[in-house]
C-alpha cells in the first residue's frame, strides 16, 4: 500500500520515521512534510511491513507520488 502525502501539489520531506522491515500500525505517524511554512504528520492507512522508502528526506514530493510503500 503507497504512502502519500495529503496535500495536493508540491511538499517536501522533512522527516521519515520509520526503516525498511519496520512493522507499523494504522494510523502511526510514518513521515512528516512541510507544506504552507508547517510539519505535518503523514500516517500510515494501513497497519503492515515497511517494503521501501521511494522519497529521500529534504525532497520534494509531488501529490500521488508515494513516500514509502506498506506491505500487508
Amino acid at each position: 500500500t503507497p504512502v502519500y502525502a495529503t496535500f495536493d501539489g508540491k511538499v517536501q520531506l522533512v522527516e521519515v520515521r520509520v526503516q525498511v522491515g519496520d512493522t507499523v500500525s494504522e494510523g502511526q505517524v510514518v513521515a512528516a512534510v512541510e507544506a504552507m511554512k508547517a510539519k505535518h504528520d503523514v500516517r500510515a492507512p494501513c497497519s503492515g511491513k515497511v517494503a521501501t522508502i521511494d522519497a529521500e528526506i529534504g525532497s520534494d514530493v509531488m501529490a500521488g507520488q508515494p513516500i514509502l510503500t506498506i506491505a500487508t
